[in-house]
């Protein structure tokens, strides 16, 4: 297949200075073990719901930024045979 990449070349140091990137995750597991093994997981990513930045872009002359999602709970389920 024919694949097209464009690249910028850097001629000099940036002097941007990116945000600091900080999140607290917390779960806890719950597992019952007998003929097979079952677990449940329950979490909070970014639980102080800070507003990360994944990447940035330049758009219109400006350094944009994509933001992580804020606090995201999640619920995991599994067994072992």
């Amino acid at each position: 297949p024919n694949q097209q990449f464009t690249s910028t070349t850097v001629t000099q140091y940036s002097t941007i200075r990116f945000k600091s990137y900080n999140r607290l995750d917390i779960s806890f597991k719950v597992i019952k073990a007998d003929a097979r093994s079952r677990t449940w997981e329950f979490g909070i990513i970014n639980v102080y719901n800070r507003s990360n930045p994944v990447y940035y872009f330049i758009e219109d002359n400006k350094l944009r930024e994509k933001n992580y999602y804020p606090i995201l709970p999640y619920v995991s389920y599994s067994i072992k045979f």
